[in-house]
């Protein structure tokens, strides 16, 4: 089974370092999640503004996809951005949303204001389930908005339809291996919609705290401020669309390159659920390098050159999302009947069974839920596979939730005992 590596120390360069240090010590969220989240943020402050130096225009936005079981903490950390970030910033340069209904009222939404919108679901499930609506055209137009590209719906009354005006647009998601199992198809999982998110994947952290602190208000002010005037000063000399082309410096090319072919040689060896959800994950590199490249450059400039220490840095944690997509593949079951379908529904039962009533015999857990004791084996299994629980040796066998049991932490030896 794949496992995640540590998320690197690379990766919390400059106003993600700040970010780490106000948010790690109060709650036990894992620290994938805080970088995600930040990302999003600081993309859409800067906007549209910014491009790499490339053939065709690529802009510095993200779709980022926040991946773990329930009880990692995923919220926490969507919601401590929006409180100590988002709402410290005396400007904001988007518009800040946590859902939409249609593809039309996301495009509406786009062709107001600043035409910039950062888009947060705090779960993915609600999102999927406007996709499979009939009729819903709410997951091609995603795909295009993901490339900045044009936007459109058609509906019978001409006078109705909907084209964008030129636009940025973020979207951040949380997910479970439940919402990877259960709702995602095919081709959604290959080549739609997931296939574009840069994906931070977590274990529970395994420290634990009987209530989250409360971060230094001080020090996320200071933050926001400095994101404030930072942003300001690149907006204020460059206010036009693209503006700003970010190139790379010969130390970067000679990190990248090399990278970049060992990459492309695993995309072509590997089998599709590996190289189909990881193709992206070289342009994300080169997108996170370009952001560092902007919020670590002082002096706003109209052609500013990463580094090797930013590519590097920006490598380190795209390879890190990389093993979090082949992690996640590890949830997701292709294409299903009914019978799977019906399997997928099982592990979530038994996960929220869990959840509220702690440790459960395998048979209890049959008789609870009113399921085949062979049905709750393969749920069990299942769920076992991505790491939702651990099955202990006693027969019949407990069923343990991961990172809510307490049955295996080590005890204090008593006075006088052997260690």
């Amino acid at each position: 089974m794949n496992t995640l590596p540590v998320f690197p120390d690379t990766a919390w360069r400059g106003i993600f370092a700040r970010w780490r240090a106000i948010v790690e010590p109060i709650t036990v969220t894992p620290l994938p999640y805080h970088f995600g989240n930040l990302l999003s943020v600081l993309s859409s402050q800067m906007g549209d503004m910014a491009v790499l130096d490339e053939g065709v225009r690529t802009f510095l936005n993200f779709y980022v996809f926040s991946y773990g079981r329930t009880g990692t903490k995923k919220s926490t950390a969507m919601r401590l951005v929006r409180e100590h970030m988002i709402e410290h910033l005396k400007t904001l340069y988007f518009t800040n949303l946590s859902q939409i209904s249609s593809a039309e009222g996301l495009i509406r939404t786009l062709n107001a204001g600043q035409h910039n919108v950062l888009l947060r679901y705090d779960e993915i499930k609600h999102l999927l389930s406007i996709s499979q609506r009939s009729g819903s055209a709410i997951e091609p137009v995603l795909n295009d908005a993901f490339d900045l590209g044009d936007l459109q719906t058609v509906v019978r009354d001409e006078k109705a339809s909907l084209v964008s005006q030129p636009y940025f647009f973020n979207l951040v998601a949380n997910g479970t291996p439940i919402h990877i199992t259960v709702d995602v198809g095919e081709a959604m999982f290959k080549g739609g919609l997931l296939n574009r998110f840069l994906v931070f994947a977590a274990l529970p952290s395994g420290r634990r705290k009987a209530k989250m602190g409360v971060p230094d208000r001080a020090l996320a002010i200071e933050l926001a401020g400095m994101l404030d005037r930072h942003v300001a000063a690149w907006r204020g000399k460059f206010p036009t669309r693209g503006s700003v082309r970010i190139g790379m410096t010969p130390e970067a090319d000679a990190i990248f390159d090399p990278w970049h072919d060992k990459l492309e040689g695993l995309i072509e060896t590997s089998n599709e659920l590996i190289s189909d959800p990881i193709q992206r994950v070289s342009l994300y590199a080169k997108k996170l390098a370009g952001m560092y490249c902007l919020y670590e450059t002082e002096v706003p400039e109209e052609e500013p050159k990463i580094t090797g220490e930013q590519i590097r840095a920006a490598i380190d944690v795209a390879e890190y999302c990389q093993a979090s997509i082949i992690f996640m593949s590890g949830a997701w079951s292709g294409s299903r009947s009914l019978g799977a379908r019906s399997e997928a529904l099982a592990e979530q039962r038994i996960e929220m069974y869990l959840q509220e009533h702690g440790c459960t015999g395998e048979r209890e857990l049959s008789r609870h839920l009113h399921m085949s004791i062979g049905e709750t084996k393969r749920a069990v299994l299942n769920l076992a596979s991505v790491d939702v629980v651990m099955t202990g040796h006693d027969r019949p066998p407990t069923i343990h939730l991961m990172g809510e049991c307490r049955c295996f932490e080590p005890t204090e030896p008593a006075p006088g005992d052997t260690v």
